[in-house]
């Protein structure tokens, strides 16, 4: 079962990362994956701090998303899949050797799930950019569907957990 999943996981990275393939994509994709970095989670704690009356619960989820998600990275020690698969169009972004879970798409979806529960009215906004990080993770060349699917779960529930919780 297992095997079965690895290699669905290799045909839709290599699906993806093929067929999207474009100019437009190739400049764009590089700059969006960023929205999932540790430097712009920590841009937006600052700006969280700064302007939201109670940024504890968006920090405190964030903290834990990024705490499990790395705990899981380094106890699995997937290799990422450009180290894997040969002929993938990659862009050398900076990164570890490690893709499960992808952390990016952890923080982002932590991000855009708390900020649903700041302010609801932008919730489609919030999710849709969390779903483009998690998909620049696949044009890129670095992460399997699989890391990104589980870096959602992981970003989405906690922070839910915490916010119904708290």
């Amino acid at each position: 079962m297992i095997e079965k999943i690895l290699a669905q996981d290799q045909l839709i990275l290599i699906k993806v990362n093929k067929s999207f393939r474009c100019s437009f994509f190739n400049f764009l994709m590089p700059k969006l994956t960023y929205l999932g970095s540790v430097q712009f989670c920590i841009l937006l704690s600052i700006f969280a701090i700064i302007n939201i009356n109670s940024p504890q619960k968006l920090l405190i989820s964030l903290i834990c998303s990024t705490i499990i998600c790395h705990i899981i990275k380094v106890s699995v020690c997937r290799l990422r899949p450009f180290l894997v698969i040969k002929d993938l169009y990659i862009n050398k972004i900076g990164i570890d050797r490690y893709s499960f879970p992808s952390g990016h798409t952890t923080a982002a979806f932590s991000i855009a799930t708390s900020f649903c529960f700041i302010s609801p009215h932008f919730s489609v906004i919030y999710i849709s950019m969390a779903v483009i990080v998690g998909f620049s993770r696949l044009y890129l060349g670095v992460h399997y569907i699989t890391d990104v699917f589980i870096g959602m779960l992981i970003g989405t529930v906690i922070t839910y957990l915490l916010n119904v919780n708290m």
